[in-house]
């Protein structure tokens, strides 16, 4: 990142660097990322059968030639904010364009967070320029100082580097969530590299401390988290959940912290909410409902908010903050979302910035992020919560009000991308039969569709059953074999989280208790038996499970690892690995993967992630198939060839 002046000119930014290192205008020939989407290939195998008939629902198109009634230009929505965001937007592209030309490097926050911004006002359907776009995301990889220029991410190409690869990452990841798979390379690159940067306590390291650009320790875990996140997400590596589990450790310390500190940090109070939310939190945990508390206790009565808790407020902490609770599920109508949107909306300037002193490129920019959340339409789910425990045929209450000056044609309610509801209009109520559904997480969407043709949508996560363990996974670290999951089983359920391994034959070796708490759970083993003598390396079996207070085992995951160094994993085992595409939905999240041998037998099973990826670890030389399986989809088979020191790919698209 490049320290800078702002100094007002004609109602622009003229821009200083202050470090030098960046070569001149004109001075690298750069190589323009290819940004095209791309395509999952088509599904290999067959359908052994299809589908349950999905529920007819009523069509809410209008008559060839007849005309859908427009309501009054925006008469329920806010065409202000988007119209501020769109504003916000074309200063900050502008002015990153503008900087980059003049000093021809990266300068962290300058493009990537630019970048993530532009990425989600295109999600957003605002106005962005493509030429602006792809010449900010040049800057992230192409030229002095880019991920793919000589030194990787760093200012001038060798300055800050830890810094730079926070920021570069979380960038990278922005982009990988909601546009395609372009930038996966990019991507899981600088996830490796972030690791390095990991301290012995979770936390992440920076080179820079400039406040409010750059907020120590709590921002920089929070960009790798984002990072790692994604990476899992896009990969279905399970060598990313260690870092996240570590990280996550930290950063709930942190969290009890904030919540007991009466002088606590705006700035440090979002990005424990934001890194949270990444590790996998969920809104209603007690962690994050202390944070939110917080924050909106720290709303000046103008509607925004200041560094401190007293201070008068500015743009930075308040789209930051108002980013934040978004993030946590809050509705463009919840009365402190609509207070900051409005103190946001009337202190911007002529030029579409905010304030124009020393930070006043990161303050636009956070801003932009407060204001670029809010979609053409807005859109609230009630009934339901995201990320709790449901169960049932809770009823789903959705309404959808534009902001845009169209008319809202319709609402429609998804469940694991099947459409199970659907009403003409701006609101839908729908019965949901949780209760029907198997142990797991499930997704739920609300999507409307204006008279335009234009779609907004909004995702929780449901848990039903007995799912109280998420996201298992192993990995070797300094001769153990670590265990790590995510506990989200209810604070009011007290149990314990047991690990047991076992030998392939069944013979059980050790066994590990450990109580079971909200959140991130790690467990190692050194490779010795309960009885002392050192086990061999090679094949095992971990059983996870969610053990209550009358000792019943409510949940059991089988976990298969193999217990050796990383390097001789990779060479004595093939990997599968696959991406799986749902009709009309892109990644297909939650589906069951089975991999089954010649003999009919499943070797391993695991489940998608919320990119659709899947992967299989440590298989034996073969032939195999890959199953899939996802309700109210047609199940898929494809066949895959596994040889050591490789990984083979299957990728699917799921049809219903």
């Amino acid at each position: 990142m490049v320290p800078y002046i702002h100094a007002r000119r004609s109602g622009s930014l003229a821009i200083v660097a202050l470090l030098g290192g960046c070569a001149t205008a004109g001075g690298l020939a750069a190589r323009r990322a290819a940004v095209e989407p791309t395509t999952a290939p088509a599904a290999a195998g067959h359908a052994p059968r299809r589908a349950a008939a999905r529920a007819e629902l009523p069509s809410c198109e209008p008559a060839r030639g007849a005309h859908a009634a427009r309501a009054p230009a925006a008469a329920h929505g806010d065409p202000d904010a988007r119209r501020a965001a769109q504003r916000g937007l074309e200063f900050v592209s502008r002015e990153a364009v503008a900087w980059q030309t003049q000093h021809n490097c990266y300068g962290c926050h300058v493009q990537a967070v630019t970048f993530e911004a532009l990425t989600v006002g295109r999600e957003h359907r605002y106005d962005v320029s493509e030429t602006e776009y792809r010449e900010v995301l040049r800057g992230l990889t192409d030229i002095s100082g880019g991920h793919r220029h000589a030194g990787g991410l760093s200012v001038g190409g060798s300055g800050m580097p830890a810094t730079s690869r926070a920021f570069g990452g979380a960038a990278f990841a922005r982009y990988d969530r909601t546009e395609d798979g372009a930038l996966r390379d990019d991507l899981l690159a600088v996830a490796t590299q972030l690791v390095a940067h990991q301290n012995p306590d979770g936390s992440v390291r920076n080179d820079d401390t400039r406040f409010p650009v750059v907020q120590g320790p709590l921002q920089a875990t929070t960009q790798a988290l984002q990072t790692w996140h994604q990476a899992y997400s896009r990969s279905a590596d399970e060598r990313w959940l260690g870092p996240v589990r570590e990280a996550e450790t930290w950063l709930q310390s942190q969290a009890r912290q904030l919540t007991d500190q009466p002088d606590a940090g705006t700035v440090d109070i979002n990005y424990a909410v934001m890194g949270l939310l990444e590790a996998g939190a969920q809104p209603s945990e007690a962690s994050l409902v202390a944070l939110a508390s917080r924050l909106r206790e720290r709303q000046s009565a103008d509607g925004g908010w200041s560094f401190r808790p007293t201070g008068e407020a500015n743009a930075f902490a308040t789209g930051q903050s108002l980013h934040a609770l978004r993030s946590l599920g809050a509705s463009d109508d919840d009365p402190a979302v609509a207070r900051g949107t409005r103190w946001l909306v009337t202190h911007q300037a002529e030029d579409g910035g905010w304030s124009h002193g020393g930070s006043g490129k990161a303050e636009a920019m956070w801003a932009v992020f407060g204001l670029v959340s809010v979609d053409v339409m807005s859109l609230t789910l009630e009934g339901v919560r995201d990320g709790e425990h449901a169960g049932g045929s809770p009823t789903v209450r959705a309404r959808a009000v534009d902001n845009s000056g169209a008319s809202v044609r319709q609402v429609e309610l998804l469940l694991d991308d099947n459409p199970i509801g659907r009403a003409c209009g701006a609101a839908l109520s729908q019965p949901v039969a949780l209760g029907d559904l198997p142990a797991g997480v499930h997704t739920l969407d609300v999507v409307a569709t204006n008279d335009r043709g234009q779609r907004s949508s909004r995702r929780i996560e449901l848990y039903t059953g007995q799912y109280y363990l998420a996201t298992p996974g192993t990995r070797w670290s300094e001769g153990r074999t670590v265990f790590s999951l995510r506990n989200v089983a209810p604070r009011e359920l007290a149990g314990t989280v047991r690990v047991r391994v076992r030998t392939p034959e069944g013979r059980e070796v050790w066994r590990h208790d450990e109580p079971a708490a909200q959140g991130p759970v790690r467990v190692s083993w050194d490779g010795r038996p309960t009885d002392g003598a050192a086990a061999p390396a090679g094949r095992y079996v971990a059983t996870l499970s969610y053990v209550d207070r009358g000792g019943r085992a409510l949940q059991e995951i089988e976990l298969p690892f193999v217990h050796d160094t990383v390097e001789a994993q990779q060479a004595n085992y093939a990997q599968v690995q696959g991406q799986l595409d749902a009709e009309g939905a892109g990644g297909a999240a939650n589906a069951q993967v089975e991999l089954v041998d010649g003999a009919g037998r499943v070797v391993q099973r695991t489940q998608s992630t919320e990119s659709g990826a899947y992967r299989f670890s440590n298989i034996d030389r073969g032939q195999y198939r890959v199953r899939v399986s996802r309700p109210g989809f047609r199940p898929m088979e494809a066949p895959v060839a596994a040889a050591p020191a490789a990984t083979s790919s299957a990728d699917m698209r799921l049809m219903h």
